[in-house]
């Protein structure tokens, strides 16, 4: 329960299929001529971006904690 808690804490976040295709714009715009921010800036901004479920995440943490001392404590 503690391990699933903080995988939901940290989310999903990363390069998605939207900005391979921001990336494949940008990269066409600029080759086009245009002034706009290359494919690098894109990766970078998008590298990591967690989108977690912050609540449930600490909730299923804190509970896993409370389980673990219950057990430890009822022995």
């Amino acid at each position: 329960m503690i391990i699933v808690g903080v995988l939901l804490y940290l989310g999903s976040g990363g390069i998605t299929r939207t900005s391979q295709r921001a990336a494949m714009l940008s990269a066409t715009a600029s080759a086009a001529g245009a002034d706009v921010i290359g494919p690098a800036e894109i990766f970078r901004k998008d590298a990591w971006k967690p989108k977690g479920f912050v609540r449930l995440g600490l909730t299923l943490i804190i509970a896993g904690i409370i389980l673990v001392i219950i057990y430890f404590v009822s022995l």
